[in-house]
């Protein structure tokens, strides 16, 4: 807190007049990271059968993930947006020699690629990867290198984007070329600083003047997602089987036939007021069942974003 004084009677008055004075308080301040892994293994098999024929064999592992906080950067903190990758590779090869001059070469290779993405990333992701095509000239993804990607990154500051929009590009980006055997073209200078920004604290006042704005089901919904501290698929994807009314706690669940998975394919646990537990009872509908979710849509369905 900053109060006024005297420079020329208080030896530590900064010349303008205003010094800063301890309160007791100060501002709440955090960081975050956006984990990632970028695994790879790989088994090679190499054999000469005679003089003239030669076989081999190669089969690469690939599993990566990275979850970003925040999206794009257009979305709150509590929203994540989880990419799983999975690629495997496999290819084999045979060497005839017929003669000095003459030689049959044959090779087979076989790539299956699988995305754990959820919709939210796809629509995340999506429009990420098009600005980068209407960017860059390139056809091929090998023609594709470190300073194009630096070059993309100037483009969108150009533009005004932020330093923390332009790095969750370049993730994406990355994420992107390591799949097509393209690793770490960016060096750690490379990518763009930023500051990371204080989320505002919303009073009771303000919290109040929201809940009286909204109807009996919004307000529910709003007071979940602030006494559970869900993610937003986490709490649409909530059923009343998830909720363990003895011991005030909310389960995030796998739900396959609605294709939702928890963040890292984990399921837990989570402890809940019980100013909430009381609360959801009077919510719940007379005709609801233990698998139906807590907030449906008009289908019946989780009123999934």
């Amino acid at each position: 807190m900053s109060v006024p004084c005297d420079p020329t009677a208080d030896p530590i008055c900064p010349p303008g007049g205003q010094k800063q004075v301890a309160t007791g308080s100060a501002a709440f301040n955090a960081s975050y990271s956006n984990p990632g892994t970028l695994d790879a293994y790989s088994v090679r098999i190499d054999h000469k059968l005679t003089n003239t024929l030669t076989v081999f064999g190669r089969y690469n592992y690939s599993p990566s993930e990275i979850d970003v906080r925040g999206g794009s950067g257009s979305s709150t903190l509590n929203t994540v947006s989880a990419t799983r990758i999975t690629t495997q590779t496999a290819t084999v090869g045979a060497t005839w020699f017929l003669s000095q001059r003459v030689a049959n070469d044959l090779r087979f290779n076989y790539e299956y690629v699988r995305y754990h993405r959820s919709l939210r990333t796809f629509r995340t992701y999506r429009p990420i990867l098009e600005h980068f095509k209407s960017f860059c000239t390139k056809t091929h993804v090998d023609d594709v290198g470190r300073q194009d990607l630096l070059d993309f990154a100037t483009h969108c500051l150009k533009e005004g984007q932020k330093g923390k929009s332009v790095y969750n590009k370049l993730v994406v980006l990355s994420q992107v070329m390591k799949q097509h055997r393209r690793p770490k073209l960016l060096n750690a200078s490379d990518w763009p600083s930023f500051v990371e920004t204080v989320r505002p604290i919303y009073e009771d006042f303000e919290l109040t003047k929201l809940f009286n704005a909204c109807t009996p089901s919004e307000e529910i919904r709003f007071k979940f997602y602030l006494m559970s501290g869900f993610r937003d698929a986490e709490g649409c994807f909530v059923t009343w089987r998830d909720v363990d009314f003895k011991h005030m706690a909310v389960r995030v669940t796998a739900k396959s036939h609605w294709g939702f998975h928890p963040k890292n394919w984990e399921e837990w646990e989570v402890p809940v007021p019980q100013k909430l537990i009381a609360l959801l009872p009077k919510f719940k509908p007379a005709d609801a069942g233990p698998d139906d979710p807590l907030f449906p849509s008009a289908t019946g369905r989780p009123n999934a974003a």
